[in-house]
């Protein structure tokens, strides 16, 4: 007895012709890989912008650090309660400032990172915002 391929099998009524059940599974095969590289692309580009985050976040962490233990430096140095008050206003100005560009900084860190993994195809329509 021989068995033939499914390329060669002829179609019994009522059931899928076997010639376009092989079509259709090989064009599953290649969306799945297809899909399976884009998902890759996009979790390498996810893991690299969580990096980033991760090194930009510690070096924020430290550079505070040693300003406040140079605040506390300073302000055992104070002579009187209003040169330790002074001193304690200019280090809240200048940290609120920093912690304010800080979160400029990780927005823009976040979006760069969702670009890489979710680029926008080039002949996808482009979104603007209407003009009031």
């Amino acid at each position: 007895m021989t068995t033939k391929s499914m390329t060669e099998a002829k179609a019994v009524h009522g059931t899928p012709d076997p010639a376009a059940w092989v079509a259709g599974y090989a064009q599953f095969v290649e969306n799945g890989q297809v899909a399976l590289d884009r998902w890759t692309k996009a979790s390498e580009a996810m893991a690299k912008g969580a990096l980033d985050l991760s090194c930009e976040m510690t070096r924020f962490s430290l550079d505070r650090l040693k300003e406040d233990l140079a605040v506390c430096e300073t302000l055992r140095g104070c002579q009187s309660p209003g040169e330790a008050f002074d001193c304690n206003r200019r280090f809240a100005e200048r940290a609120t400032t920093q912690y304010l560009e800080y979160a400029g900084k990780l927005s823009d860190l976040f979006a760069q990172a969702a670009r890489m993994a979710f680029p926008v195809p080039p002949n996808a329509p482009r979104h603007e915002a209407r003009k009031v």
